[in-house]
């Protein structure tokens, strides 16, 4: 089993609440809520689907900007297939970003 690299990407899984210290609670890929508070927290998985899902498809280099996260990470992320990419949102279309060859765009 190939590991593709990653031995060299660590992703941010929150431990604890960063707001009241408390249990996290796995609610879904990338989604972990409070026990205590009910806050919601976010993995790199989480950060990547919820960017998308907010804003649409977007330029690599705008989405590493944008989250935080490395270029090698995202994508990482979206090689393994962890997130959907939205595909109907007449703007991500016609920038053809990151729909089935974002590669192209690096």
């Amino acid at each position: 089993m190939e590991l593709r690299g990653l031995e060299k990407i660590t992703f941010n899984k929150p431990e604890q609440c960063d707001s009241c210290g408390g249990e996290l609670e796995y609610k879904g890929i990338g989604r972990y809520i409070c026990i205590n508070c009910g806050k919601e927290l976010l993995d790199d998985y989480g950060v990547i689907k919820e960017y998308f899902r907010t804003h649409g498809a977007a330029p690599l280099l705008t989405v590493a900007r944008e989250t935080g996260m490395s270029k090698e990470k995202i994508k990482y992320i979206l090689d393994g297939n962890y997130t959907e990419i939205p595909t109907t949102d007449t703007r991500s279309i016609n920038r053809a970003l990151f729909a089935n060859n974002y590669k192209n765009f690096m």
